[in-house]
């Protein structure tokens, strides 16, 4: 069982408007994979050496605008980028858990098509994480910083260890990957939730202000509110 599935905390209204709203980016953000230089790891091939290049190139882009993020706390458009970096580590996760499991290109390109992990609830997780962490609680920006940093780093040393180990694919070894990703995604699903929190505390406790990034390559984004009516 997904360690998405064990949650059985009563629904939170809010949560199914955030679970659609993560949703919907992971699923576009597979629809716009084909554009420019992402199109490179849509097939198996070379998909190792390109994977590295890519989990580096996120560690670091996390990394750096959590720095920013440090100084900038209530800014929307740092808090934006916050939420793209931590999306695609999603994204990433499930991207590389579908490669593990594939047994051909073509099942690579049906799996990845779902856009997220297809045994996780992620409206669960979301009500779960909203319990631990309501609209109206304070956040701790030292504590959301320190947090992402953890996950982030522990997202390079996860993707790592699959991408070095040549039996990723073979029995107790795609088990043990497949779970250490869904685990992952876990974490980046429940960071996204605090993040998206304390974008509605600072616009006085909505969600109509929370900025998102459009899933594709950073540098074309556009900036949108998903909750706005």
């Amino acid at each position: 069982m997904s360690p998405l599935e064990t949650i059985t905390r009563e629904q939170d209204p809010s949560a199914t408007m955030i679970a659609h709203a993560l949703e919907g980016w992971l699923v576009m953000e597979v629809a716009n994979s084909n554009e420019n230089g992402n199109a490179y790891l849509n097939g198996q091939a070379d998909f190792v050496t390109n994977g590295k290049a890519k989990n580096f190139s996120h560690v670091s882009r996390l990394d750096n605008f959590t720095g920013l993020f440090s100084q900038y706390p209530n800014d929307h458009n740092v808090i934006a980028k916050q939420l793209f970096c931590i999306q695609m580590g999603i994204s990433g996760a499930f991207r590389t858990q579908c490669f593990i499991l594939a047994k051909s290109a073509e099942d690579y390109m049906m799996r990845r098509a779902i856009g997220y992990d297809p045994l996780g609830d992620v409206s669960a997780v979301v009500t779960d994480q909203l319990a631990i962490r309501p609209l109206g609680s304070q956040t701790d920006i030292e504590d959301l910083v320190k947090n992402t940093r953890q996950i982030n780093e522990q997202r390079f040393k996860i993707l790592q260890a699959v991408y070095d180990d040549p039996k990723r694919s073979q029995g107790l070894h795609a088990i043990f990957h497949h779970l250490r990703l869904s685990r992952l995604q876990e974490s980046f699903l429940r960071l996204g939730v605090d993040y998206i929190i304390h974008a509605a505390e600072t616009s006085g406790g909505t969600f109509e202000s929370v900025t998102f990034l459009e899933p594709k390559t950073i540098a074309k984004a556009r900036p949108y509110q998903p909750f706005k009516s």
